[in-house]
């Protein structure tokens, strides 16, 4: 049996970087967010991290595991994760540091049992980290990158230890099971599940490993390229029938299931979290005033924009908080 510790704690920021592994404790999650993660094709604002400082960063050369770059979050220091680190036997985050509990998370670890046909059960969720916000869509879907990995692979599957992640999306349109924060009423809904399943299967150690989904594991007992015994192949988290231009907010969180020990991780592919249209021209985010074209008007309506700052900004077409001479460039590369 495996020990179990509950841990508890408040948060500040840190990023790693793998192969040359540098540490900046000064870098904010917003930061992280809009320099790791963001893509095209969406506004963001009111980023919200939780968990110990160790437990988020980006990474660098990292392409072993099929993402070269983005940002990464963990159930113990990011940097055990580093091949070319003496990674601590359990990968534990130090006593004191660790958030215990998300009622979320532990109603989806309960759900992969009776989905993949076992009946373990997981008793609590530990050492979570989770990073949300909020996000404009100019198109009506939204699509990012992402890799689950663990060192509970292979022993722990099937077991109670069965480490759990989930994107829980919340906006209009969307009804959902899951909690979601003031001004979306109608809860939230776990974007993260084994492709082609139905119902949906949530993605835990359990769910995806040799024995089950195998076609999205990889084997990494020799730590090849990276510390952790197993990961998946890259997948893609998606949402369709997304409304243009109305606020959305997504949460990602992971957690250690039933004890604190052996770390999972999640990593996110650089610039891949963006939003595009399933129908030509709408919502394409020089489409400033949404009527279908990009013309003139939208040049316009961009001008008057110059200056602002903030999420409430429709000319901010590259994202990045402000409306200047190089959304203009931005704006004219699309014709």
């Amino acid at each position: 049996m495996k020990p179990i510790l509950s841990l508890f704690a408040a948060s500040v920021i840190s990023v790693a970087a793998f192969s040359q592994v540098s540490v900046e404790p000064d870098v904010s999650a917003n930061d992280l967010v809009f320099d790791f993660l963001l893509g095209s094709g969406v506004l963001i604002e009111d980023v919200e991290y939780g968990g110990a400082d160790i437990q988020i960063g980006s990474f660098m050369d990292m392409g072993v595991i099929g993402l070269d770059s983005g940002l990464v979050m963990s159930t113990a220091d990011v940097e055990n994760i580093d091949a070319g680190n003496d990674a601590p036997a359990f990968g534990e985050v130090p006593f004191g540091e660790g958030v215990s509990g998300d009622a979320d998370l532990l109603d989806i670890a309960n759900s992969v049992p009776p989905l993949i046909g076992q009946n373990f059960s997981i008793s609590a969720i530990n050492d979570v980290v989770s990073l949300e916000f909020d996000f404009i869509p100019y198109g009506d879907s939204l699509a990012f990158n992402y890799i689950f990995g663990s060192d509970e692979y292979p022993v722990w599957v099937n077991t109670a230890f069965n480490d759990a992640f989930a994107f829980f999306i919340s906006g209009p349109g969307i009804t959902g099971p899951y909690s979601a924060p003031d001004g979306f009423p109608d809860g939230a809904e776990n974007i993260a599940f084994v492709p082609g399943t139905d119902p949906n299967v949530p993605i835990t150690v359990s769910s995806i490993n040799d024995q089950t989904n195998s076609e999205f594991y990889v084997d990494n007992i020799d730590n090849e390229g990276i510390y952790v015994n197993g990961y998946t192949t890259v997948l893609t988290a998606y949402k369709t029938g997304l409304t243009v231009g109305e606020t959305y907010h997504i949460r990602l969180a992971l957690g250690d299931g039933s004890d604190t020990a052996l770390e999972s991780i999640v990593a996110l592919q650089a610039g891949s979290f963006s939003a595009y249209s399933t129908t030509e021209n709408v919502g394409d985010p020089g489409d400033l005033d949404f009527d279908g074209d990009i013309d003139v008007n939208d040049l316009l309506e961009l001008l008057e924009n110059q200056g602002c700052q903030g999420f409430d900004c429709i000319g901010d077409i590259n994202g990045d908080g402000i409306v200047n001479v190089m959304d203009i460039l931005e704006f004219l590369g699309l014709f």
